[in-house]
């Protein structure tokens, strides 16, 4: 998959319960995370320092799900992503 414009596609961190219950990361707090798999050619995402495997926090309401080989991706755009952890 590759995001048209100003779009990034994000593989959203979950975590597995003892139980076996999948927990998305946007269920336990307010601002969701996740790790960019593709950046689009928008003029905005090439002059952002966003890379390929960087963790990003993003909008919670921002976004569509994608399906795409058994993986769920989220499609966000840019000005969606709040901050980038830089550790």
């Amino acid at each position: 998959l590759s995001p048209i414009g100003d779009r990034v596609l994000i593989k959203q961190q979950m975590e597995e319960s003892k139980s076996g219950i999948i927990i998305t990361e946007d269920s336990k707090r307010r601002f969701p995370t996740g790790t960019i798999v593709a950046l689009g050619d928008g003029p905005n995402v090439q002059a952002s320092s966003l890379k390929v495997n960087d963790t990003v926090h993003f909008n919670n309401m921002a976004g569509e799900e994608v399906k795409e080989d058994g993986e769920e991706y989220i499609v966000v755009k840019l000005i969606d992503i709040l901050v980038k952890q830089v550790c």
